[in-house]
């Protein structure tokens, strides 16, 4: 009787750590190898909706049209997704990859540096509103000449705000501002001579 209880004991055990075994093989967690171009994919549209929200609070871009900025929302989205390379997230055993990245998104925009541009374009979105506010109070600038204006916001936003890194990220996608940043840099050298 003492052995056959031994045996039950035996089994009891074997099945209930057969039954933790497999609860955990089912919901522990797996490092997963995230490919720059996988996220590009799945994550492209959202990130690029989430700069274009934040691009649409700044007066600064009106010059552009809706196709313009949502192509620029886009190209930037792509550059952080394509600089991030790939990464490693967690996934749950009985998750599908789409699953995973939707439960890890806040930590994949974080280790991106969506979080980052996010606070940056915020900055630049204040500042492009102070400089808006110095032109339109500069008695020195014709506010009827849409180009000498924008001259003025880019001079303040380069010069008063130190916005170089942002505008220069903007002038990868927009021609005339790059053009324009480099006719104020120009200006300045040949100033400073």
């Amino acid at each position: 009787m003492e052995n056959k209880k031994k045996k039950i004991a035996g089994f009891i055990s074997l099945v209930v750590a057969s039954v933790v075994f497999g609860i955990y093989q089912a919901f522990s967690p797996i490092i997963t190898d995230i490919t720059a171009e996988t996220l590009k994919k799945t994550l492209g549209t959202y990130t690029a909706s989430k700069i274009n929200t934040q691009l649409d609070k700044t007066h600064f871009l009106m010059d552009l049209n809706k196709g313009e900025e949502n192509e620029l929302a886009m190209q930037l989205g792509a550059e952080l997704l394509e600089q991030a390379g790939n990464i490693q997230i967690e996934c749950l055993r009985n998750e599908t990859q789409d699953e995973c990245l939707e439960r890890n998104k806040p930590e994949i925009y974080e280790r991106i540096g969506l979080n980052k541009l996010m606070a940056e374009l915020e900055k630049f979105n204040q500042d492009n509103e102070s400089c808006h506010d110095e032109v339109a109070h500069n008695a020195n600038v014709d506010l009827s000449h849409h180009e000498i204006v924008f001259n003025e916001k880019i001079k303040c936003l380069l010069i008063n705000k130190k916005q170089h890194k942002m505008l220069e990220q903007m002038a990868k996608h927009i021609p005339y501002l790059a053009d324009t940043i480099q006719e104020i840099n120009q200006q300045i050298s040949s100033s400073i001579q």
